[in-house]
């Protein structure tokens, strides 16, 4: 049911020293101090592909660094368990409201229930002094297994307008943990007592393959490859194949553009091999269909740090078109870049982007055009928009401050 996650990476405390300042240095090595051989259990749905593995890659080696004794922990289930927890996370999010789809039956709930038993079981076998359990997905099993750690409840995804038939089965395993952390105060369901909440926002680590420097000419020549011209006009969207980063949007939104902008290229760029996202396949079909005959759109189903760092920092102008968004860190990483984002007026987005400073808002596939078309007639702008957002990352998104509000949590929780 449990297995330990793959950390791809670890670098030492001292080498994020140039991303702190000093009472920042300073109240992270106290807490430390304070949570010496402290033992911290995460545990998720897998540790490749989507925000979550991404923050626990950096977190965990980092809490490490330390010397808290991080742990994570990733789910070995059947397929059929993240086919009803992706159906979980995309009504969690509204998708009834917006996307029209069906709810989960009480087949498929009872399903959930029964694998979070069998989940709950191996949790208890772990020994922790606070065990965090990241998503829907370890839920209800986190809440089951017995053991004597303090249980925190973190929740990533935008529970903004959740389906409120599905929120209902949720609530009464929400109040039972010590805390519960969202990215955002518009997430937090109505309910809950104020010392039960916690807001941490998620980062990106800056030393990371992703967002470590690359010049563009060799961003280009890497993709090269894969049919992207060393001269053309290049948008670009990394994320999930999935329909809340609203990829038939992405690409209507690029034939708009294109009418206005000569020698232009779209790459969407991302994984179909994410063991807790059953669709993801299905979505790539779809869009391969939506663009067979036309040779400007490049998709890349490739897992693979170094491809996202060479498509975002090649690109002109990146785009986030999502629907719903718990944080969007493939914005984030693009911003580290310097890269001028369209984005989707929506959730974790909004909260990195102020209109027209240091990215541009959008509502509509017509909205997102038109700014990719102002974008590609200004350079100064896109210039501009990309160092405000690169100065934006560095002030509020980068791993140490997140740690330090991780530790601080803890410390709070086992009043050390």
């Amino acid at each position: 049911m449990l297995r330990s996650a793959h950390i791809r990476f670890t670098y030492s405390y001292n080498e994020y020293s140039r991303f702190l300042t000093h009472r920042e240095a300073e109240r992270l090595e106290e807490l430390a101090r304070q949570l010496f051989g402290k033992r911290i259990m995460h545990i998720n749905a897998t540790d490749t592909g989507g925000g979550i593995a991404e923050i626990l890659q950096s977190l965990v080696p980092f809490e490490q660094s330390l010397q808290i004794k991080s742990m994570w922990r990733v789910l070995t289930v059947k397929r059929p368990f993240f086919s009803i927890t992706k159906k979980i996370h995309h009504a969690l999010q509204g998708s009834r409201t917006i996307l029209g789809t069906d709810s989960i039956s009480e087949g498929e709930w009872q399903f959930y229930l029964e694998h979070s038993k069998d989940i709950a079981h191996a949790i208890a076998g772990l020994h922790a002094d606070i065990l965090i359990i990241h998503d829907p997905q370890p839920l209800v099993a986190g809440y089951l297994a017995e053991i004597s750690a303090k249980k925190v409840l973190r929740i990533h995804i935008d529970m903004s307008s959740p389906d409120k038939e599905i929120l209902s089965r949720f609530v009464p395993y929400f109040k039972k943990y010590e805390r519960l952390v969202f990215s955002l105060p518009s997430y937090i369901a109505t309910g809950y007592e104020t010392e039960q909440i916690a807001i941490i926002s998620p980062s990106i680590n800056p030393l990371s393959e992703k967002n470590k420097p690359m010049k563009r000419l060799d961003a280009r020549r890497m993709l090269s490859r894969f049919g992207v011209r060393g001269d053309s006009f290049l948008i670009a969207q990394v994320s999930r194949f999935d329909v809340w980063k609203d990829p038939i949007g992405v690409i209507q939104a690029f034939h708009m553009a294109q009418k206005t902008i000569p020698n232009s290229q779209l790459v969407l760029l991302g994984s179909i091999d994410i063991a807790d996202d059953p669709e993801a396949a299905g979505i790539v079909k779809e869009i391969r269909v939506y663009t067979e005959k036309d040779p400007s759109v490049i998709i890349i189903s490739e897992e693979s740090d170094q491809l996202v760092n060479a498509v975002q920092t090649a690109a002109d102008v990146v785009l986030q078109k999502s629907l719903r968004e718990g944080f969007g860190l493939t914005a984030t990483e693009a911003m580290w870049k310097a890269r001028p984002v369209v984005a989707g007026n929506v959730g974790g987005l909004r909260a990195q982007i102020q209109d027209g400073e240091n990215g541009f808002l959008v509502n509509s596939v017509e909205e997102a055009a038109i700014r990719v078309e102002e974008l590609f007639r200004n350079e100064r702008l896109r210039r501009e928009l990309g160092e405000h957002a690169h100065e934006s990352v560095r002030e509020r998104f980068l791993l140490p401050r997140e740690a330090l509000d991780h530790l601080q949590l803890y410390a709070d929780i086992l009043g050390v």
